[in-house]
Parts: C-alpha cells; structure tokens; sequence
C-alpha cells in the first residue's frame, strides 16, 4: 500500500503585508546583513518562494524576514501559501523549519560553481557572493561583470540572421504569450512563419 504525506497548504493567495501576523514564538532573529541580502535577492529576482501563513490564526510560519522588508519598503502585496495547523502544529513546524536548515550544510563545490557562473553589473550581488565564499574556508571566487549582448545570432532551419537582443527578447516574449507553450512548439511556429514547414 502506497503512502502519501498529506499537504497541508489550503489555499494561495497575495495579500498586504500588513494583514499578516508575526507568530509570537518565531524563533528567528535576522541580522541587519541578513536583512538586506535578502532586500536585495527581492529586488533583483524577485519571489521565489511564498510566505507560510497559519489559515487557522494568520500568524506567520515562515517568512516572518521577507514580510517585515516588505512592510519597510512598502510592497503592496507578498505571495502566501496558507496551511491547516493548530497551534501545536504551529509551533512543531517553527521548530522543524529553523532545525533544518541549521543542520544542513553546504556544499562547497556546488557553491563555487553557482557564485562562479552568476554574472552581474549590480555591486550588492557581488558583495554577497563575496561574502558567502569568504566564509568558506578555500573557495574561489571571480566575480564575472555581466557580459552586455548587444546582437544575437539566430539559426532556424537552414537560415541564419542578427537581429538586436531588444528586438530578439521582444519577439521571444510575443511568440510565448501567443502559444503559452515551451521551447518545442515556440520553434515549430517560428518555423512555420518562415515557411519552412
């Protein structure tokens, strides 16, 4: 007999900020870098992950830093998963959260490769990625200046063309809200615009 976990997420949903609850047992406290690391993972890449809210008394599970900037700096609205939790639960899942993540270690090898393949023009980005390879002792870092593409060459079929990398990503964007399709059927229809099916 197959076992599952159950899911605990009830619903998704975007609200203000404000509405939400810090939980009065979180058992994080964020330094200021912390603070403004993740100020700048939001600004430059945006929500990867929603905020964990308790459906049953809006108090927050996980999340408590990310609300909190978004306050600070006036974001109107933050992506929340809610969860079906007593307060026991509640409590259960603060503790699992932060005991994870402070017996996970990291990788240095896997690290080294990520902070060595991102590429930025943006100096907060390169502060800290040189601060996360300081702190591993043997790591090498080179930050890489972000290469500006200025033409992009394009080979469909037996054709082969430049166009401007404003013009390439503007049409890339057209033809995938036009099919709200991946890379296989983007391909088939610029190959039928050209006439080359």
């Amino acid at each position: 007999m197959a076992r599952t976990w159950t899911s605990r997420v009830v619903r998704s949903a975007h609200v203000a900020p404000d509405t939400l609850l810090a939980h009065p047992d979180n058992l994080v406290i964020h330094p200021p870098e912390q603070e403004e690391q993740m100020l700048t993972l939001l600004r430059t890449v945006g929500w990867a992950a929603p905020i964990l809210v308790s459906v049953q008394t809006g108090r927050i599970i996980d999340g408590h830093m990310r609300v909190s900037l978004a306050r600070r700096v006036g974001i109107p609205q933050v992506p929340v998963d809610y969860v079906d939790l007593n307060e026991e639960e509640e409590r259960k899942a603060l503790l699992y959260l932060k005991r994870t993540t402070d017996l996970a270690r990291i990788d240095p090898v896997n690290l080294e490769v990520i902070l060595n393949s991102i590429e930025t023009d943006q100096e907060e980005i390169a502060t800290m990625a040189r601060a996360f390879a300081n702190a591993i002792e043997g790591l090498k870092y080179t930050p890489k200046p972000r290469e500006i593409i200025e033409w992009v060459e394009i080979t469909i079929g037996p054709l082969s063309f430049v166009v401007s990398w404003a013009d390439y990503v503007q049409w890339r964007a057209l033809l995938r809200e036009a099919h709200f399709s991946r890379k296989p059927t983007i391909n088939h229809e610029i190959l039928r615009r050209l006439g080359l099916l």
